[in-house]
């Protein structure tokens, strides 16, 4: 028995010794091509495995150190993901129960690129909607631990995403990989974004978007956290997923407004594919923004609406260039817009926009511009007109011309936008100090350009008459409310404005006007000046002849300078 024994402990020591050899003498990577086969098989992708290193003192662990993996129709500079190294420590004890189950998997260096393409190969979502993407993921580290095929396995990753290989990104959840029924989901899901450190550029870069001089250097702050309870992947039930999304202490210089934009506020929920924000809220130009919306369908049919409060907003921090010179308004708008449109991307929305709402400015100034002194130079139809009245207009109305500027008193707007424009809805006054316009038109959101710009200038009845009393043929321009009246064309670009009166209308109502006065003057019948039986003085055609160059330099008035025109105004249309 004792022979037994001893032959038993050695045959055992051997056993030991020998499986103690063939680990370490045991090549794992000698299975690696059979390895790479069956993963491939399984992922339909091109696979590739760097060195692979097996130990087991003190506990088993598996050490990867390079995996790739793209597309079978791409090559490997255009891989869809990359790791640097993978270390994964395994339980002894499940082992003996052939379950395999890791302690504790370290990650480090995946690099992962998103693209509409792969997300569709990968998943069920439909990305016929989406735009076009190419984001890449830099994932610093991810540590996984209690990996099974059961779960739940708790992930802790830090990334970078649009950063400049900076720590941006912190996940944490539990993952249940529900392999039995094959329904994966995520629970206690918070991941947290810190602005600071995403670069515009890249961003941009990212999304297609070409970028500009005026995103270079700009920055934004502020964090982002998305959560939810519950996450499943499978697409069908992804909707029924609650997701919260808030941000906090956002600010960007990035729009070109005194400031940019600060103390942004939001709190968001998707909900069976909406997408419902209750509030965000913020300050701009001096002033303050609040309101709700509700992208319907975020992931299809992306239907959008909008409901914005606008109060205290400064134009000129936003629209002026204020060293160009040339003519821009001030002024502080409040207001508020309901709006509808469809998709994500800046043009899209733009393409589908409709919307309406209010406006009201109040201290509305237009600088380096005064439009009746605009207005007054551009009709010297008569000669030296302007030059009179500047000379002999009352002091005030001297004063008034001289202003690089115009005041206008607070003027509100409703208004409506489709088509990519905006349409007022009746016909805008806006009135100053001895005048007042009357005009309608429409803005192209597209340029933020004027179309179909017109208005009618009314001057203020005292001063018409004194325009009137300094040049008497201006009383041809003076409506029935005693107004002299010149219609206008307003174009440009709401930063740049351009002011033309209508110069046919002008001409043609002078002209008409003193024209029919001195046909009337030619052809009206004298009164006698005899009685009884006077005779007619005879005509001395000698004299009349003699007087004729006296009677033509008398006539040679300004109203002659208009009757001229009559003739090039008879072939053009009329004016208003």
């Amino acid at each position: 028995m004792k022979k037994f024994l001893a032959l038993l402990i050695i045959i055992l020591i051997i056993a030991i010794f020998g499986l103690f050899v063939f680990i370490l003498t045991f090549d794992v990577n000698r299975y690696k091509p059979l390895l790479v086969e069956k993963i491939e098989n399984i992922i339909q992708r091109d696979v590739k495995i760097g060195n692979i290193s097996l130990n087991i003192f003190p506990r088993p662990a598996i050490a990867i150190q390079g995996i790739s993996i793209k597309d079978i129709d791409q090559t490997w500079d255009d891989v869809i993901l990359r790791i640097g190294s993978m270390d994964a420590r395994v339980k002894v004890i499940p082992l003996i129960k052939k379950d395999i189950q890791i302690e504790e998997l370290v990650v480090k260096g995946l690099d992962i690129t998103l693209t509409k393409d792969s997300i569709s190969s990968f998943s069920a979502v439909n990305t016929d909607t989406m735009p076009d993407f190419d984001i890449k993921i830099d994932v610093i580290e991810a540590v996984l631990t209690d990996v099974s095929l059961y779960g739940p396995v708790f992930i802790d990753l830090r990334a970078s995403v649009f950063g400049r290989g900076m720590e941006n990104v912190r996940l944490k959840a539990f993952l249940y990989p529900e392999v039995k029924n094959k329904t994966p989901y995520v629970k206690n899901f918070d991941i947290r974004i810190n602005l600071d450190k995403i670069s515009l550029t890249s961003v941009m870069n990212s999304l297609g978007i070409p970028s500009t001089q005026q995103v270079i250097g700009k920055e934004i702050e502020g964090e982002l956290v998305i959560r939810s309870e519950e996450i499943y992947f499978d697409p069908r039930k992804f909707y029924n997923s609650n997701i919260y999304v808030e941000l906090s202490n956002f600010k960007t210089d990035l729009v070109p407004v005194k400031d940019g934009i600060r103390d942004v506020e939001l709190k968001a929920e998707m909900n069976r594919g909406d997408l419902i924000i209750e509030k965000f809220s913020g300050t701009i130009a001096g002033g303050t923004f609040s309101g709700q919306a509700v992208v319907a369908d975020i992931f299809r049919v992306q239907k959008s609406d909008l409901d914005v409060e606008l109060q205290g907003f400064e134009i000129a921090d936003t629209f002026a260039d204020r060293s160009s010179g040339k003519p821009y308004i001030e002024g502080t708008l409040k207001g508020n817009i309901k709006a509808s449109a469809k998709g994500l991307t800046l043009q899209k929305i733009k393409d589908t926009l409709v919307a309406k709402g209010t406006a009201r400015l109040d201290g509305p100034v237009l600088r380096n511009m005064n439009v009746l002194k605009v207005v007054l130079d551009k009709i010297d139809v008569l000669p030296g007109l302007v030059q009179k009245l500047k000379q002999k207009l009352p002091a005030y109305y001297k004063e008034l011309l001289k202003q690089n500027h115009t005041t206008f008193k607070p003027s509100e707007v409703a208004f409506n936008i489709k088509d990519g424009k905006v349409f007022f809805e009746k016909d805008i006054t806006v009135e100053s100090d001895g005048f007042y316009l009357v005009g309608n038109g429409n803005l192209d959101i597209h340029g933020a350009e004027l179309a179909n710009g017109f208005s009618d200038l009314y001057i203020a009845p005292e001063l018409s008459d004194a325009f009137i009393d300094i040049v008497n043929e201006l009383k041809y321009l003076k409506t029935d409310n005693g107004m002299i009246k010149i219609p206008l064309n307003i174009y440009g670009k709401f930063h740049d404005i351009y002011i033309t009166p209508e110069l046919n209308y002008i001409i043609q109502k002078l002209a008409v006007s003193k024209g029919q006065e001195l046909l009337e003057s030619i052809f009206k019948e004298e009164e006698p000046v005899r009685a009884g039986n006077e005779t007619e003085p005879k005509i001395d055609y000698e004299d009349k002849e003699e007087s004729q160059p006296q009677e033509e330099a008398r006539e040679a008035e300004p109203a002659e300078v208009l009757i001229k025109t009559i003739f090039d105004i008879i072939s053009t249309p009329s004016g208003k």
